[in-house]
C-alpha cells in the first residue's frame, strides 16, 4: 500500500498518551491524564471510540507515565474489536521523540510509503479524521495537520497557511489574544519523518521538527476541521469534556 491508496482500516493510529497530567492532579489523582474519568469511563476510551466509528481500528499507544495502568485498562483492545499495542518511552522524549520511538517499536521504517495518523491522547475531537487522511494523500503531502480556528491563540500557538492550504509558518504562544488557526493535535505523517527527529533527546513536533521540515521545503499541508475540540490538559478543559459527554451520551 502507498499513500495514494491508504484506507482507515490499514492506517495505524499513534496515540500520544505519555502525559503525567500535573495540572489535573486534583481531579485524576494518581493516574495518567488519559485515564481521567469522564462520567464513569476513562477519557482515552472516548478518544478511541470516536476514531473507531470512522473505521480506525489499529492503535499504538505511546505511553510512559504509569504505562501499566493504561495497559491494564485497555489491554489488547480485542473486547472492542480493536488492535491495541504499546510503545513505552524509556524517558520523556517530547511529542516528536515519542512518535519516532513508536514507529521504531512497531517496525515502521523511514522507507515505508504508507502514512500514519497521530492523535494527542489528551484531546477529544468529535469529527471524522478520514477527510484529513484523504486530503494528505491527495496532496502527496509529507505531513498534514488538522487545524481549527479559535478566538484566542495565546494558549496554543498558531499556524499560518496559504490559500492552497500549504503551511507557511508556526508561531509560539503569544501573550496577546487574537483570532487564528491552531493545531488540534491530529497529524497525518509520512514515516520519512524519522529523518528529521534525532535520537537521544526530547524533541517537540511543532516547535522543532515541523519548522525543520518546512526549512527543507517539504510539503506540509493544513486542513481546517469543524467540530468540537476539547483539550483536557486543564481542570477547565476537563470540566468542559464532562459537560460535553453528559450532553452527548446515550
Amino acid at each position: 500500500m502507498n499513500s495514494s491508496t491508504a484506507s482507515t482500516k490499514e492506517i495505524p493510529v499513534i496515540i500520544l498518551a505519555g502525559g503525567m497530567g500535573t495540572r489535573l492532579h486534583s481531579v485524576v489523582g494518581d493516574r495518567p491524564k488519559v485515564l481521567a474519568p469522564i462520567i464513569g469511563r476513562p477519557f482515552l476510551l472516548w478518544v478511541l471510540e470516536r476514531l473507531a466509528r470512522d473505521g480506525f481500528l489499529r492503535f499504538v499507544l505511546a505511553v510512559g507515565y504509569k504505562a501499566v495502568q493504561i495497559k491494564d485498562c485497555l489491554g489488547d483492545g480485542s473486547r472492542w474489536g480493536w488492535q491495541i499495542s504499546y510503545a513505552v518511552e524509556p524517558e520523556l522524549l517530547g511529542t516528536a521523540g515519542a512518535i519516532r520511538n513508536t514507529l521504531f517499536a512497531v517496525g515502521v521504517s523511514a522507507e515505508c510509503g504508507s502514512p500514519v495518523l497521530v492523535v494527542n491522547g489528551d484531546t477529544y475531537l468529535d469529527v471524522s479524521l478520514r477527510p484529513l487522511v484523504a486530503y494528505h494523500c491527495r496532496h502527496a503531502s509529507f505531513a498534514t495537520l488538522g487545524l481549527r480556528q479559535v478566538d484566542n491563540v495565546s494558549r496554543f500557538g498558531s499556524v499560518k497557511i496559504s490559500q492552497s492550504g500549504r503551511v507557511l509558518s508556526f508561531s509560539e504562544k503569544q501573550p496577546s489574544i487574537s483570532v487564528g488557526l491552531v493545531s488540534v493535535g491530529a497529524y497525518v505523517l509520512q514515516p520519512r519523518i524519522f529523518n528529521y527527529i534525532p535520537t537521544g533527546c526530547a524533541i517537540s513536533l511543532e516547535r522543532e521538527t515541523f519548522p525543520c521540515i518546512l526549512a527543507a521545503n517539504e510539503v506540509v499541508m493544513g486542513m481546517v476541521l469543524d467540530g468540537p475540540f476539547i483539550d483536557i490538559g486543564t481542570v477547565e478543559g476537563y470540566r468542559k469534556m464532562e459537560k460535553y459527554a453528559l450532553e452527548h451520551s446515550n
